[in-house]
């Protein structure tokens, strides 16, 4: 079944006729089984009966939890959905967090609006503004939520539709599809739809709430604003989503960026006797003739200009957070004193015993000028995760990211300082006094390049692990973790997180027990003349294993964790 979230959300005219504004996404004639469909929250409108409920979504294909963590997919309001396209903006539907549930109603306070999601589920993102789109159009029913702190950390920014246009002699950016594309819709509403007559032991709500599925359909009714996705060969009507949910435009399998979002759904009836006060709630819908769309195209330019904004209040949470990690590193080393006193660990150097093993009989620093330092180590290194978000977020905007951008971009990630990659480590070595010049992790990283099975590196800084740096050599990219100890980067030629679309000549699967399958599709591409690029597909995406693609030319980058890929 298709479950995917959808929202019941409330009304407005379109025409004379009301056009529900709804996440849906069902399966034509399907049939639900039992269970007791959640209760709806409903209030009255100058307009009628407003609920909001999630809605209809059936035969789709369910969202693990890793890909709805790479493809942001968040609850906004514990019903909408909505995309986190980078760590401080959710793009959603308006509708879900106006007062009374209706496009053009009047928006909540931030602080009435809460976004979770199933990937992180201690968290409760804070939102702290939300932004209507200054461009005026016939359908607006699209809003961004800034978030501030918390949130969720660090997260794949998400790419919103474009191509390029030709106008005469200049070129423009359009996001506006075109009928002979694909398109996958994710949403958590209902995978039912409602059977038998109201108030009799025949009555089946819909059901199927809460589960994110996705699938995929051919757009219709295509405008510069809006769009209509209709019940596909596989009897899915509407799209794979709810009210908010995204729709990816898809090529080859794989997800090329967000078109829009989820807006209005018409239902085609409810199941015989339901009463006028339930007629609105989608837990009793026979079926759904259409839904429509919001299209991200018109509000390209506000959605980068937004992307590269980053909260307010944001140093003096990082001085906070300076503050918490200072306290569990200062903690950490408290308690390794006792170990490292007993065995020599510090060759029982006095100054290095005071340097390292502080009087931490009130839980800080012995000296104001330690504790300064330690702060401001700290500080610098948040200050730097939220410089690296805010630039990630910016080559990930809606140009496609040109030949050249991408080798500035692997230049910039090669060396990343403040950062430890932990683990995956096969041989390490110390760097000796004379080669601690300028910039000595280079001469990490330049044993990392001579190596063929080194993927990443991390240099420890000297006094970290001993009196000397140390160099780690690593066969895989283990996650970033923000250190000031270490300086650390990725082998050049590989990019984890990015798909080199197209010019494909050769494919083939690499089992899942093969050992560095990244590796190995880079040793097919070396191997062949003809090959200029190759993009590895991580096992799941197209199939249980992964599969390795070979390219004549190098295709333009995009952003997307499915894939690692590489040039020559």
């Amino acid at each position: 079944m298709f479950e995917t979230a959808g929202k019941n959300y409330g009304l407005r005219l379109a025409g004379a006729a009301h056009a529900l504004v709804v996440a849906c996404i069902v399966g034509a004639g399907s049939v639900g089984t039992s269970g007791v469909a959640r209760a709806a929250d409903c209030q009255n409108t100058p307009e009628g009966r407003v609920c909001k409920v999630q809605q209809p979504i059936t035969a789709g294909t369910r969202v693990e939890i890793d890909r709805q963590r790479d493809l942001g997919l968040v609850t906004v309001n514990g019903g909408c959905s909505g995309t986190l396209i980078t760590q401080f903006l959710v793009l959603t539907a308006r509708h879900c967090v106006t007062h009374n549930s209706q496009v053009d109603g009047t928006i909540r306070n931030p602080a009435d609006v809460t976004v979770t999601a199933a990937w992180a589920p201690s968290v409760t993102a804070r939102v702290y503004r939300l932004q209507d789109f200054k461009k005026n159009t016939a359908h607006n029913d699209i809003i961004l939520l800034r978030l501030g702190f918390p949130n969720f950390g660090q997260v794949n920014a998400q790419r919103v539709y474009a191509t390029s246009v030709r106008s005469g002699s200049s070129v423009k950016l359009s996001g506006q599809l075109k009928e002979t594309d694909t398109v996958t819709q994710y949403g958590q509403g209902y995978s039912t739809f409602a059977s038998g007559t109201f108030g009799t032991p025949s009555a089946k709500p819909a059901t199927g709430l809460g589960t994110f599925r996705s699938a995929q359909f051919s757009p219709t009714s295509i405008t510069d604003t809006s769009y209509d996705l209709k019940m596909n060969g596989s009897a899915q009507s509407g799209h794979g989503g709810d009210s908010g949910g995204p729709s990816w435009v898809t090529v080859n399998g794989f997800n090329e960026g967000i078109a829009g979002v989820q807006s209005t759904c018409r239902r085609t009836g409810n199941i015989a006797g339901t009463p006028a006060s339930q007629e609105r709630d989608w837990q009793w819908a026979t079926g759904i003739s259409s839904c429509q769309y919001v299209s991200t195209g018109p509000y390209l330019a506000e959605i980068a200009d937004a992307k590269r904004e980053v909260p307010p209040d944001y140093t003096g949470l990082c001085k906070e957070h300076a503050a918490r990690q200072y306290a569990r590193v200062t903690e950490a080393r408290r308690l390794s004193c006792p170990f490292l006193t007993a065995s020599g660990g510090w060759n029982k150097s006095e100054a290095a015993f005071e340097k390292t093993c502080l009087d931490f009989g009130d839980g800080a620093a012995n000296t104001s000028k330690e504790n300064e330092r330690g702060l401001q180590a700290n500080l610098d290194s948040c200050k730097s995760t939220g410089s690296a978000g805010k630039a990630g977020t910016e080559s990930t905007a809606e140009a496609p990211i040109e030949k050249g951008a991408m080798t500035a971009r692997a230049a910039e990630v090669l060396v990343e300082p403040g950062t430890n990659r932990g683990g995956s480590d096969y041989r390490n070595f110390e760097v000796g006094n004379a080669d601690l010049r300028d910039q000595p992790e280079l001469n990490c990283q330049a044993a990392c390049q001579k190596d063929g099975q080194c993927k990443a590196w991390t240099y420890v800084k000297p006094g970290v692990q001993g009196p000397k740096a140390h160099c780690w050599l690593k066969t895989a990219v283990p996650a970033a973790q923000a250190n000031n100890c270490c300086v650390s980067g990725v082998m050049t030629g590989v990019e984890p997180g990015i798909n080199r679309a197209g010019s494909d000549y050769r494919n083939f699967e690499i089992g899942s027990t093969t050992p560095q399958p990244d590796m190995s599709c880079r040793a097919a591409c070396q191997k062949d003349a003809q090959c200029k690029a190759w993009t590895l597909v991580k096992p799941g995406v197209q199939g249980p294993n992964g599969r390795c693609w070979l390219k004549t030319a190098v295709p333009v980058a995009s952003v997307n964790n499915c894939c690692t890929s590489g040039s020559r």
